[in-house]
């Protein structure tokens, strides 16, 4: 065997080994945001009031409540009945933390503002990819109000800059779809 094919195969077993351990990674990943964002949940939903429906206009001047929650701040439970999907959402956006569960970027369900963002993992914000128009969606509050929206739009961008004002609606999601490196931006409007 010449030296040229030994290295070929000594760099080709090496590629192997590098993508097994992030394939493996990925899902020791997706594993412990599952269990923290059960878990969280868990704790949540011990202590939040009875649900209650939520109006813009009863909270207009309020600023969002949070409850700290295994560290972090949590303002609020995002749930999307059609995929069986609930989620908590941190109170702010912290880039170290991104992988735990979604974050609040900006904005609040009482003015009709809020932006939350996540990572594109199984179990968090990947779920944006297979979301339809018409989709429903509920924010409950920590006070126990349920606001419920329906999904109006959804558009890809390739980049945070490129969202105008003008698309940030009642409800705007949006994550870094890490297939296409493009942001799925899903806007909703609140829904009585």
């Amino acid at each position: 065997m010449s030296a040229k094919s030994k290295w070929s195969i000594i760099i080709g077993s090496l590629l192997l080994a590098v993508s097994l351990s992030l394939i493996i990674s990925s899902l020791v990943m997706a594993h412990n945001v599952k269990n923290v964002t059960y878990d969280t949940l868990l704790k949540i939903e011990r202590i939040l009031p009875e649900r209650s429906g939520g109006a813009k206009d009863s909270y207009s001047s309020m600023q969002m409540p949070s409850l700290e929650i295994n560290g972090r701040n949590v303002v609020a439970v995002l749930r999307i009945p059609e995929l069986d999907v609930t989620l908590p959402v941190a109170s702010s956006f912290d880039k170290k933390a991104g992988s735990s569960y979604p974050q609040r970027v900006s904005g609040s369900v009482y003015d009709g503002s809020l932006v939350v963002t996540g990572a594109d993992l199984k179990g968090q914000l990947d779920c944006l990819k297979r979301l339809d128009l018409g989709n429903k969606l509920t924010v409950t509050d920590m006070t126990g109000a349920e606001f419920t929206y329906e999904v109006t739009e959804i558009e890809r961008h390739k980049s945070t800059s490129d969202i105008g004002a003008d698309e940030i609606t009642d409800l705007t999601l949006f994550v870094k779809d890490s297939s296409s490196q493009k942001y799925v931006v899903v806007s909703c409007i609140q829904i009585p």
